[in-house]
């Protein structure tokens, strides 16, 4: 499970730092700032499946947000 995480989380950062200098060079400040977070938000997301495999899904917990029937 660690070495999942780890590599995981070294996907993440691989893509930025092939994304991030291209951008840096263009001067995209708005991009930088939406794909920092959508980043983060992968990171979250992914890492909360990896860490609690047998939890109920977050489609699960969208739907009733949102009060729709499973």
């Amino acid at each position: 499970m660690t070495m999942m995480v780890i590599l995981f989380t070294a996907v993440v950062a691989a893509v930025g730092a092939i994304e991030m200098p291209g951008m840096v060079k263009r001067k995209q400040v708005r991009e930088i700032a939406v794909f920092i977070a959508i980043a983060l938000l992968t990171l979250a997301i992914g890492l909360y499946y990896i860490l609690t495999p047998h939890e109920k899904s977050l489609i699960y917990y969208t739907y009733k947000l949102l009060g729709l029937e499973l």
